[in-house]
């Protein structure tokens, strides 16, 4: 048997960390020879065309105390109308119109704007958040799992092919995904996250190299 390997801790690029780690560039599109795609993107701009390859969304949208942070990183400020509240609701309609299974995790005040179709505790980081389900979804049974535990369960089910992550930061889901034989779709609005996803994918002369195509 192979020895399970520890979870990231910087699977989201988290708000709760110091800072982003040092990352050398930046990707705003990148295309794999396998058919994968990671590139820089807003979700208030809807529904990429990229998004509608995917079968399955597996992701992290930002919490509450996290979003002014994840602007600062990119040296923007907060558009106004650009509330949290907001930011929920366009990510709930993005999910919506792709109208595949879709999984996100975030803490209870989520469900104060929007409406998953069920939620499920779950656990990050030694605490208990929980993962928000919509479409029909056979959920796995059992003790609850941890947010990479559940990653890897659906990351082995034949029916997901091709996984999405809108928010993919450093892109940690992405790599389970794709270790387990997915294709993938990921975006992040910080061009530097897509830089290292890329770069921990696919090597470092690859992310140099789309770098320089721009």
């Amino acid at each position: 048997m192979s020895e399970k390997k520890p979870e990231p801790v910087d699977g989201q690029h988290s708000a709760l960390d110091k800072g982003m780690v040092e990352i050398e560039g930046e990707i705003q599109m990148h295309q794999s020879d396998d058919g994968c795609y990671a590139f820089e993107y807003d979700i208030f701009e809807g529904v990429h065309d990229y998004f509608k390859k995917a079968d399955v969304i597996y992701t992290a949208p930002a919490w509450r105390h996290g979003y002014e942070k994840f602007y600062e990183r990119i040296g923007k400020e907060i558009p106004p109308e650009r509330t949290y509240q907001r930011y929920l609701q366009v990510t709930e309609k993005v999910v919506k119109e792709l109208d595949i299974p879709a999984f996100l995790m975030g803490g209870t005040h989520y469900l104060n704007y929007i409406q998953p179709d069920n939620a499920y505790p779950i656990k990050f980081r030694n605490k208990d958040i929980y993962m928000m389900v919509y479409g029909d979804v056979d959920y796995p049974k059992g003790p609850k799992k941890t947010i990479f535990e559940l990653a890897e369960i659906l990351a082995e089910r034949e029916e997901y092919e091709v996984y999405l992550d809108f928010f993919c930061g450093y892109g940690k889901f992405v790599e389970v995904f794709y270790e387990h034989g997915n294709s993938f779709v990921a975006s992040d609005f910080n061009p530097k996250c897509i830089y290292k996803l890329v770069e921990d994918i696919f090597g470092k002369e690859e992310a140099r190299q789309s770098q320089k195509k721009g």
